[in-house]
């Protein structure tokens, strides 16, 4: 086991132990160490020639042509701040159209101060108004004891004016030279009738039908110089062709309704037409008859009254005033007008100048005077009355009326029909000639003097 030892521990030279060196191993050392500089100087320029020299600038040349590459890209890269650059450029055009449309909203600022400035001034014609009326309210009783002291000429021009509605477009459809028989189924305060008189020839009569017995005084005041040629009828129009049979006319050459009321019937309270001053619920032209517009409101039913709303008055809301006044009535009946048209207004809003309780007193009125069926009469009645060339003209208010009369001259004018059992047409014979193909309205002139006058719409026929 030692000899073992002994022989593997030379082969370690680290453990070996130093020996003195002879002559021939130094010299085998010096050509060892000859051979291995020989070898060491002949590698140097061989590692110098060999590729990896020369490929180590094209390594290098690849970071270059990656610095150039950079180099390219990096303008695209710095495309994005000329990007913004180009935003900002256009911002300033942003803010062009939006000074552009800043205009109308300038003009608009410019448009509301304008009509603040008109409402400044309209509030204060309406505050001298206001003074002026309240002078006149504290006068009125002073000039109302005063009024039988003074003469009947000044007593007239105290009491109010009527102004004849459409006067002119009046005289010129009736064409009144050479007619003899006028009839006047609406006399009122004798407006028109005075110019009928005036403007027909002297031998001319005039028929004049008026249910309210205070209208009918103050006409027969009016016309006291034609006294002789007119007749004075305390009625309805519907009984005309009754009436003139007790004259013994049977012909007659004009004949003119205005179916709107008259000045003292809306301004008088008592009577009950305007829901801006308050009177009892009456509404009648005869205050001989029984129906008053208390009574429909009060006793009528609920469909009935419901029914009278949206075809007398074209109230959209019919049924739930109808519905709302019954419920109310149970407890406590309506008395006044203002009472009424303060209930109606709970339920309806206001459009425009337009008062909510506007239809349905028009609705009211209608039914009370029975206003239409009067109308549908006495235009059948005028057909058998009226002379040849002979001519009807009649002045309505209200859209029920108007389309009453346009469809009634229709009909009248029509001279052929399409029957739906035959194939071909039939042919008619007119009664009348439409003589205003549209009709015939208030001008600006008579609108300033008149402003009641603004819904008025005349329409003439003539007889074939």
């Amino acid at each position: 086991m030692i000899k073992k030892k002994s022989k593997l521990i030379p082969k370690n030279k680290a453990q070996a132990p130093k020996k003195n060196k002879s002559t021939f191993s130094k010299l085998k050392e010096m050509l060892f160490s000859k051979k291995a500089q020989q070898k060491k100087v002949i590698a140097k320029p061989i590692k110098k020639v060999q590729p990896k020299v020369k490929v180590q600038p094209k390594a290098k040349a690849q970071p270059k042509l990656q610095k150039k590459a950079k180099a390219k890209v990096q303008p695209k890269i710095k495309a994005k701040p000329l990007a913004k650059a180009n935003v900002k450029k256009v911002q300033p055009k942003v803010k062009v159209q939006s000074k552009a449309k800043t205009k109308p909203l300038i003009k608009a600022k410019a448009k509301v101060q304008a009509k603040k400035i008109q409402v400044k001034k309209a509030k204060k014609v309406i505050l001298k108004k206001v003074k002026v009326l309240k002078i006149a309210k504290v006068l009125k009783p002073k000039v109302e004891i005063e009024i039988p002291a003074l003469p009947t000429q000044l007593v007239e021009s105290v009491q109010p004016m009527h102004d004849p509605v459409l006067l002119r477009e009046v005289l010129e459809g009736l064409q009144l030279p050479g007619k003899k028989v006028i009839v006047d189924g609406t006399l009122g305060l004798g407006g028109h009738a005075h110019a009928l008189l005036t403007n027909a020839n002297g031998d001319s009569k005039l028929v004049a039908f008026e249910l309210d017995e205070e209208n009918l005084k103050r006409a027969q005041e009016k016309l006291k110089e034609f006294d002789s040629r007119i007749h004075y009828i305390q009625s309805n129009f519907r009984n005309l062709a009754e009436e003139l049979k007790k004259l013994k006319i049977h012909g007659v050459d004009a004949i003119l309704l205005d179916l709107g009321l008259s000045s003292p019937q809306v301004d008088v309270a008592e009577r009950g037409f305007s829901f801006l001053r308050e009177g009892p619920l009456d509404m009648r032209f005869d205050k001989n008859q029984e129906l008053t517009a208390a009574h429909v409101i009060n006793s009528y039913p609920e469909k009935e009254l419901a029914r009278i709303f949206y075809e007398y008055g074209e109230e959209m809301k019919s049924r739930l005033l109808a519905r709302e006044i019954v419920r109310r009535r149970r407890s406590r009946s309506f008395k006044t007008t203002t009472e009424l048209a303060g209930f109606i207004e709970k339920y309806i809003k206001r459009q425009g100048h337009i008062h909510p309780a506007t239809r349905v007193f028009q609705a009211l009125r209608i039914e009370v005077n029975k206003e239409l069926e009067s109308l549908q009469s006495v235009m059948e009645q005028a057909m058998g009355l009226l002379k040849k060339k002979g001519r009807l003209a009649i002045i309505a208010y209200h859209s029920l009326e108007d389309r009453l009369v346009k469809n009634f001259f229709k009909d009248q004018a029509r001279d052929y029909i399409n029957l739906p059992d035959q194939l071909t047409t039939t042919h008619l014979d007119p009664k009348l000639k439409i003589v205003t193909k549209k009709p015939l309205t208030p001008g600006e002139t008579e609108l300033t003097k008149n402003p009641r006058s603004r819904s008025a719409k005349l329409r003439v026929a003539e007889k074939i």
